[in-house]
């Protein structure tokens, strides 16, 4: 129950990010654990309780855990795919797919309840799985293992994560699974608890350093750079003189996944860069400044983006925050 509790509190953060994806979706794996925790206990409190309504109450508070199980695998694959792209088109792109099989199996779980294909109640309003619950649950784990390998194609691609670790989150909510499959003790929704705890410690730093509209980093990211050692050499500062709705998408396209890029203000946009070589800074800038002009032709100039760009390279002794203010000066 304490976990549980410090999991709300995290929920309404004064220091969240409202703005930012990943934040909505940590709002909702808070409920739907909730959900999970107060359907585990309602059922094993009808346990042997000598009434006739014990068993439909017993089967329904099973049926709204489960399926709250369900959709909060589902947002756990949408925030690892939001945490490492930073990208709201990307997000919907990939997994408009994979939420087929979540209402599919949602609605075999309502179906349950008058059937009983998938699970039952006993008398006494013990669960009684059939060999279908662990299809359900394979299905589940399987979830879980692609945002497992999502992590690993993103690694092998040269991606960096910053603020984000799933082993964490993941370590706890197995091993409450397996306990729960193989005993008699129910600790999946404690797993899945304690894992939240984790993304909060993540998001925590994201809330910091992150800019939650856009997916770049903030101004307040110059300090963790400069506390880390991390030692850039250039900067691009992209500058927009109409609209920006686009903008966004376009920087995250054309520049590595990887990139360093703060959203200085609504205008503004710092690329940073390990290269000293002006002709490497400007070739990747170009790429940028190309897409956008290809953009706004199709576009009334009054929607136009109009985007211009200058680079600053290191000089001397200059350090990092030297360089970041030559940049926005």
């Amino acid at each position: 129950m304490a976990v549980l509790l410090l999991v709300g509190l995290v929920v309404i953060s004064k220091e969240s990010d409202k703005k930012d994806p990943a934040t909505g979706i940590f709002g909702s794996m808070c409920l739907g654990v909730v959900l999970i925790a107060v359907g585990n206990a309602v059922r094993a409190a009808m346990q042997g309780q000598p009434y006739t309504w014990v068993v439909p109450t017993a089967l329904a508070a099973q049926t709204v855990a489960e399926l709250a199980l369900l959709f909060t695998v589902y947002q756990w694959m949408l925030y690892v795919d939001y945490k490492l792209y930073g990208s709201r088109d990307h997000l919907k792109r990939k997994y408009k797919g994979f939420f087929i099989p979540i209402v599919i199996l949602a609605l075999m779980l309502i179906v349950n309840c008058p059937t009983g294909f998938i699970f039952s109640m006993t008398g006494d309003a013990v669960l009684k799985p059939s060999f279908v619950y662990y299809i359900l649950i394979g299905v589940e784990f399987l979830y879980l293992i692609f945002s497992i390998i999502s992590v690993a194609v993103y690694l092998a691609k040269g991606g960096k994560r910053r603020f984000f670790s799933i082993t964490p989150v993941l370590v706890p909510v197995i091993l409450g699974t397996v306990v729960d499959l193989t005993t008699s003790y129910s600790a999946g929704a404690l797993g899945l608890a304690v894992g939240l705890v984790f993304m909060y410690f993540s998001l925590a730093h994201a809330w910091r350093f992150g800019d939650g509209k856009s997916g770049f980093y903030n101004k307040n990211f110059l300090s963790y750079l400069e506390e880390n050692g991390k030692d850039y050499l250039g900067v691009v500062a992209f500058k927009a003189a109409g609209h920006t709705d686009r903008l966004e998408e376009i920087i995250k396209g054309e520049l590595p996944q990887d990139s360093v890029i703060i959203h200085y203000d609504e205008k503004r946009y710092l690329f940073f860069t390990e290269t000293d070589r002006e002709e490497e800074i400007r070739f990747l800038a170009d790429l940028v400044q190309q897409a956008v002009d290809e953009f706004d032709e199709m576009l009334a100039d009054s929607e136009a983006i109009k985007l211009t760009y200058n680079c600053y390279t290191r000089s001397g002794e200059e350090d990092i925050r030297q360089l970041f203010f030559k940049a926005v000066n």
